[in-house]
């Protein structure tokens, strides 16, 4: 599973955000849920640099027909603020040049 949320906001905002995605992930694609956890359990969270990256990269993986599910926050004006994404080859193709989120609040 690949959890991608934007590196503009705040490091404990950013964890938050992308365990909202990944709640919705597994409330709208449970079978998808369940195969990744019975056969997978690989998770990896990345970043992108805001919310129009995040637009772009939303858009590249419906393009795909990748399944994911979108976090908007009510309390940042409903701005998309994380994607969980299904894994696949496709998926990690899109997100090989995406940095690990909060690389560099762990390196302090």
């Amino acid at each position: 599973m690949y959890l991608v949320t934007r590196r503009d906001l705040p490091p404990g905002h950013q964890a938050t955000q992308a365990a909202h995605a990944a709640f919705y992930f597994g409330y709208e694609h449970q079978p998808i849920l369940r195969f990744w956890h019975e056969e997978s359990q690989y998770l990896v969270l990345l970043s992108c640099e805001d919310e129009a990256a995040l637009v772009d990269l939303r858009s590249r993986v419906e393009a795909e027909r990748i399944a994911y599910s979108e976090y908007r926050e009510p309390d940042f004006n409903d701005e998309l603020t994380a994607l969980a994404i299904a894994p696949s080859v496709a998926t990690r193709r899109l997100c090989a040049n995406l940095p690990l989120a909060l690389r560099e609040e762990a390196m302090v």
